[in-house]
């Protein structure tokens, strides 16, 4: 998994996915459209997979069965949270 840790042009080490706005609706949005290398990137990046919509439904939940890679991706991740083997996903939609 991919760190989102990077140089600031001062120099200094900045976490970059803490000046992003909230990209949980964005997760949820490409799981929906079944986008993995979307998903892929935003979860690399440090996206909170156990974020809900005001339906209370998780990007996994809002995954369409039609894409079960993705959706059984998403699954894991969303358990595991961090640290999960990408080679799944990546065999099927090639590396982010």
């Amino acid at each position: 998994m991919r760190s989102c840790w990077r140089p600031a042009s001062d120099g200094a080490i900045v976490r970059a996915c803490d000046y992003l706005p909230d990209a949980a609706p964005r997760l949820r949005r490409a799981a929906l459209n079944a986008r993995a290398e979307a998903c892929k990137l935003l979860i690399s990046n440090g996206v909170d997979l156990k974020k809900k919509n005001n339906a209370g439904k998780t990007a996994a939940e809002m995954c369409p069965e039609s894409a079960d890679t993705l959706k059984s991706y998403l699954m894991q991740q969303t358990n595991v949270n961090k640290g999960a083997d990408d080679d799944d996903l990546d065999s099927e939609f090639g590396e982010v």
